[in-house]
């Protein structure tokens, strides 16, 4: 998702099939340092930009991210976990 334009995201955060990901109670297993500075990151992106009114919450990130993985090809989701992994290394 860092690599995602900011509009786009927005765009995608607005969509109704992102609720189906959603449920009634927010809650998350834990995640790591990386993905939790990555989510941070891209919230602050998105604070930054005059694309969006309310800052969404953390879940609406993480589901969009499940949203974005379904229409991902294999390559790219390798490259993303190898990313991922990179930072893990360096913690």
């Amino acid at each position: 998702m860092e690599k995602v334009e900011t509009d786009a995201l927005v765009a995608e955060l607005a969509m109704p099939s992102l609720k189906r990901l959603a449920g009634k109670c927010e809650h998350f297993v834990g995640a790591t340092a990386v993905l939790n500075s990555a989510t941070g990151s891209i919230l602050n992106r998105l604070d930054e930009s005059d694309l969006i009114g309310v800052r969404p919450p953390v879940g609406a990130l993480h589901n969009l991210a499940i949203a974005l993985m379904e229409s991902c090809e294999d390559h790219e989701l390798a490259k993303a976990w190898q990313r991922v992994q990179a930072g893990n290394a360096k913690k």
